[in-house]
């Protein structure tokens, strides 16, 4: 899943004391046993970019 805006960018937003969405986004998409990037896009704004393999043996 890819998200994409085009906006200012994250910036330094993501490195401010006492704000943990970011890093409970990485941690999340880990107990998938996967991945989430958060990037500042060339052109402006910001992609965050979640990728996981889904655990087919809890589907009914």
């Amino acid at each position: 899943m890819s998200i994409l805006d085009n906006g200012c960018g994250i910036g330094q937003a993501s490195k401010r004391p006492n704000h943990y969405g970011l890093m409970i986004m990485q941690d999340r998409a880990a107990s998938l046993h996967g991945h989430c990037d958060i990037r500042q896009r060339e052109e402006g704004g910001t992609e965050v970019r979640v990728r996981f393999t889904p655990d087919n043996d809890d589907l009914d």
